[in-house]
This record gives C-alpha cells, structure tokens and sequence, in this order.
C-alpha cells in the first residue's frame, strides 16, 4: 500500500529540522507509520494485509521540531483511508 502524506511547512525563529509522523487505525495502538523526516511530504510503501472492514478510518498527525531542540504540538489528526489492494501492488512488497 502506497502512502502519500503532504503538508504545509512549520515556521519557527529558529527554522525547522524536521518533522515526526504518526498513521494508525482508529481506535488501533500501533501505528503503520511512524518515522521521522526532514521534508514535509512523506512517501512510502506499507506491506501486509489490511482486512476489509479496516480498510476506512485511519488517522494520520505530525509535529515539528525545531533547531532550537523544541518539539512543537501534535497537529489534529487528518483522516485517509486504505483501498483494497491490486494484484499489481504485490510487487511493490515483493523479496524478490
């Protein structure tokens, strides 16, 4: 499954040196996604199996982190769902 995060740039007096992103299932304790990045756009390819009835619902956040060292608030959560998969997204999870 592909994820495609965009968002608008923080501002900070010290400039901004990266960013901390969080993508769960509502209600779900563990996250897809949880990674660090210096852009703010995040891409990338989540392998596995979502069930059906999961497909809806998934909530992704994100905060800033300044040079300075201080790590700004949680954004509001932003809803996206997962479509059910292709066979052609299989290769993209392949070993081999």
């Amino acid at each position: 499954m592909h994820l495609d995060f965009d968002w608008s740039d923080a501002t900070h007096p010290s400039g901004i040196a990266g960013y901390e992103i969080v993508g769960r299932h509502q209600g779900s304790s563990y996250p897809v996604v949880s990674t660090s990045t210096t852009r703010s756009r995040y891409s990338g390819v989540v392998c596995g199996y979502v069930v059906g009835r999961n497909l809806p619902d998934w909530r992704w956040q994100i905060r800033a982190h300044a040079n300075s060292g201080e790590w700004g608030e949680w954004t509001g959560y932003r809803r996206f769902d997962f479509a059910p998969c292709r066979k052609a997204d299989a290769s993209m999870c392949s070993s081999g």
